[in-house]
C-alpha cells in the first residue's frame, strides 16, 4: 500500500511543482534509503552488532534513528497532502465544466449543420429523380416533349448539388471543430478521462457516418440518372445531324422559322430524303441488332462494375463505422477503469491520512519483511533447485526404465516368436513320433501302414531354419526311412509272435540244416515243451556281455526276446534276438532288420523331440 501511495504522491507533486512536493519527495527518498540500508539490521540484534562493527559511524546512525524517529513522524503532516489533492480536484472540476460547455455548444452547432446538409442532400436526390423522370417522359413522348421543363430540372439539380456540397463542407468543418475540442480535451491531463469526450466522439462518428451515407445515396442516384442523360445526348446529337443534313439539302431553308413556305420541289426533296433516311435507319437497325448482344453485355458489365464500386464504398463506410465504434467502446472502458483506479487511489489516500502516525514504522517493517522474503526466496530457490534435480533424476530413471522396458518388449517379442517356432517344432516332432510308432492308422496291411516321413521332416526343417543340430539329425535319416517309412511298433510285435512260433518249431536246427527227422524231432520237442513265464531283469541284461552265449540255447533266447517284446523294450529284444543261431536266426533276420530300422528312426525322433522340449523350456522360461 505504501509503494502505491508513494508513486501516486510523486506523480501528483510533479504536477503541482510546489515546495510541499519537494519536501515530501525528499523525505520519502531519505526514508526509503535509510529503511533499505538499516531495516534488517535494525530489527535483528546480531545483524545490528555486525553492522556497527564493520560500518564506520554505524552505531551513531542507529542512535540518530532512534532519537529522531518521533520528530520525523511529527514533521510529516499527511493531512496537508489530502488537502492538496482536494484543491487539485476542484481545478479538475472547473476544467471539466469548461470542456463540457464548449463540447455541448459545438455538438449542437454541428448537429444543426448536419441536419441542414441532410436536408440539402435529400433535395438534391429529389431534384435528380425529378430530372430523370422528366427526361424519361420527354424521350418516350414523340409529339408533346417538354424539353424546357427538362432543362429547368437540370438547372435545379445542379443548383441543389452545389448547395448540398457547400452544406456538406460546412457541416464537416463543424465536425472538425468538435474533433479539435475533443483532441484538446484528450491532450490535457486534467480532462483526458472526462466521460463526455467518449460520448462526443460517438456523436461525431454518427454524424460523419450520416453524411457519408447521404453522399453515397446522392452518388447512386446520379449514376442511375446518368444513363438517361446519355440517352438524351444521343437524341440531341441525332437531331443536330438531321438538321445539318436538311441544311445541306435545302440551303435556303431556315429551320427556326415556323411558318416558312416550301415549294413542291422542296417538299418532294424532303419526302425523298425522309424515305432515304428511313431506309438508312432500318439498315442501321438491322446492323445494330447484330451487335445488340455485345452492347447488352457491355452494359451489364458496366452496371456490374458500378454496383461493385457502390458495394465497396458501402463496405468501407461500414468498416469505418465499426472501427469508430470499437474505438469509442475502448475509450469508454478505459474511462471506466480509470474511474475505478481513481476511486482506489482516493481510498488509499484516505487510509494513509488516517494512519500517518504509523507510516515510518510500517516502512521499516516492510523493509524487514522484504529482507525476510529475500532470505526465504533464497531458501525457496535452493529447495526448488533440489526439487528440480530430484525430478530430473526421477525423469532420467523413468527414461532408463522406459528404455529397459522397450528393450525387454523387443526381446520378449523375439522370444515369443522363438516360442511359437519351438511349439510348431514340437508339434511337428509329435506328428513324426506318431508316424513312426503308429504309422498310417487307415492301412489294412503292415506295408500299407508304413508312413513315409518326408512331409514331417520337411515341416520340421522349415520350422527350425538355422538350427544346425536339427539339420544334422534330419540328415541322419536314411533314404529308406524317409521315402518308405518304418513298420509301426504294434505290427513288429504282432510279426514277432509269428516269428516266435516258427522259431520254436525249428529251434533244434543248426546252421547246417537238417533232414526231415530233425525237423520232426524239433517240432515235437517244441510241442511238448512249454515256455514258463519268467521275469528277466534289466540288470541281468546289462551284464549280458559277461555271459557266454553258448550257455543259452535258442529256447532261452526266444523266451527272453518274447519277454522284452511283451514289455515294449524292442531294443533289448533285438539285442537278445541277435544271439539266435541256426534256422531260428535265419527266420528272425528280417524281423531284426526291420526292428532295427524302426529303432533307428525312433531314436532319431526321440533326439528331435528332446531338442524340441529343450527349446520349448528355453523360450518359455527365457533360459539363456
Amino acid at each position: 500500500m505504501f509503494c502505491d501511495f508513494k508513486d501516486f504522491a510523486v506523480y501528483r507533486f510533479r504536477r503541482k511543482g510546489s515546495f510541499a512536493k519537494k519536501f515530501f519527495v525528499t523525505t520519502s527518498l531519505v526514508a526509503g534509503a535509510v529503511g533499505s540500508a538499516v531495516a534488517y539490521a535494525y530489527y535483528d540484534p546480531i545483524s545490528r552488532t555486525k553492522f556497527e562493527e564493520k560500518v564506520p559511524y554505524g552505531k551513531d546512525l542507529f542512535d540518530y534513528v532512534d532519537n529522531t524517529k518521533d520528530n520525523i513522524m511529527r514533521s510529516v503532516n499527511y493531512v496537508t497532502l489530502f488537502y492538496l489533492f482536494y484543491d487539485n480536484s476542484v481545478l479538475e472540476n472547473i476544467a471539466s465544466a469548461k470542456l463540457e460547455a464548449s463540447l455541448k455548444a459545438a455538438i449542437m452547432s454541428a448537429e444543426s449543420r448536419v441536419k441542414m446538409a441532410t436536408e440539402a442532400k435529400l433535395l438534391t436526390i429529389a431534384a435528380i429523380n425529378e430530372h430523370a423522370e422528366l427526361l424519361k417522359n420527354a424521350v418516350s413522348s414523340t409529339k408533346k416533349a417538354d424539353w424546357d421543363a427538362v432543362s429547368r430540372a437540370v438547372e435545379k439539380a445542379d443548383k441543389a448539388s452545389r448547395e448540398d456540397l457547400a452544406e456538406e463542407n460546412e457541416a464537416r468543418n463543424y465536425l472538425d471543430s468538435v474533433r479539435k475540442i475533443i483532441n484538446e480535451g484528450k491532450r490535457s491531463n486534467v480532462t483526458r478521462y472526462n466521460p463526455l469526450l467518449i460520448n462526443a466522439v460517438e456523436t461525431v462518428n454518427k454524424l460523419d457516418e450520416q453524411l457519408d451515407e447521404l453522399k453515397l445515396a446522392v452518388r447512386k442516384t446520379r449514376d442511375e440518372s446518368r444513363r438517361i442523360n446519355h440517352f438524351q445526348d444521343l437524341i440531341k446529337r441525332s437531331r443536330r445531324v438531321y438538321a445539318d443534313e436538311l441544311k445541306d439539302l435545302l440551303p435556303g431553308l431556315d429551320g427556326k422559322v415556323k411558318d416558312a413556305s416550301l415549294t413542291e420541289d422542296d417538299l418532294n426533296m424532303l419526302v425523298a430524303h425522309a424515305h432515304l433516311k428511313v431506309t438508312q435507319l432500318r439498315q442501321q437497325l438491322a446492323d445494330q441488332q447484330v451487335v445488340e448482344e455485345e452492347n447488352i453485355a457491355k452494359a451489364v458489365e458496366e452496371q456490374r462494375l458500378l454496383d461493385n464500386s457502390h458495394a465497396k464504398e458501402e463496405l468501407d463506410l461500414e468498416l469505418k463505422r465499426l472501427k469508430d465504434q470499437l474505438d469509442v467502446d475502448y475509450e469508454r472502458r478505459l474511462v471506466a477503469k480509470r474511474r475505478e483506479w481513481e476511486e482506489e487511489a482516493e481510498e488509499h489516500l484516505r487510509n494513509v491520512a488516517s494512519a500517518h502516525s504509523e507510516h515510518l514504522e510500517q516502512v521499516v517493517r516492510t523493509q524487514k519483511q522484504l529482507c525476510d522474503i529475500e532470505q526465504k526466496q533464497k531458501v525457496i530457490e535452493e529447495a526448488v533447485g533440489a526439487e528440480r534435480k530430484w525430478n530430473s533424476e526421477q525423469i532420467l530413471n523413468a527414461q532408463q526404465k522406459l528404455e529397459g522396458i522397450e528393450v525387454a518388449l523387443n526381446s520378449r517379442l523375439a522370444a515369443d516368436i522363438e516360442h511359437r517356432r519351438s511349439k510348431q517344432f514340437w508339434i511337428a516332432c509329435q506328428n513324426l513320433v506318431a508316424s513312426v510308432v503308429y504309422g498310417k492308422k487307415a492301412g489294412l496291411t503292415p506295408e500299407e501302414r508304413r508312413n513315409p516321413l518326408l512331409n514331417e521332416l520337411n515341416v520340421i526343417k522349415d520350422s527350425s531354419v538355422g538350427d544346425e543340430y536339427v539339420q544334422n539329425v534330419i540328415r541322419a535319416f536314411s533314404e529308406e526311412i524317409i521315402h518308405d517309412g518304418v513298420y509301426p511298433e504294434q505290427d513288429l510285435r504282432t510279426r514277432f509272435s509269428h516269428v516266435y512260433k516258427m522259431a520254436r518249431r525249428v529251434a533244434k536246427i543248426d546252421e547246417n540244416g537238417g533232414g526231415l527227422m530233425q525237423y520232426l524231432t524239433s517240432y515235437l520237442q517244441s510241442a511238448i515243451t512249454f515256455d514258463v513265464p519268467r521275469n528277466y531283469s534289466f540288470s541281468f541284461f546289462e551284464s549280458l556281455d559277461k555271459i557266454d552265449p553258448d550257455v543259452l540255447d535258442n529256447y532261452e533266447i526266444l523266451s527272453r526276446t518274447k519277454y522284452f517284446v511283451d514289455k515294449g523294450d524292442l531294443t533289448s529284444a533285438v539285442r537278445v534276438a541277435q544271439l539266435l543261431k541256426g534256422e531260428p536266426g535265419r527266420l528272425a533276420r528280417d524281423w531284426i532288420r526291420d526292428t532295427r530300422v524302426h529303432l533307428e528312426a525312433r531314436f532319431l525322433v526321440d533326439l528331435l523331440l528332446a531338442h524340441a522340449a529343450v527349446l520349448n523350456i528355453t523360450t518359455t522360461y527365457h533360459v539363456s
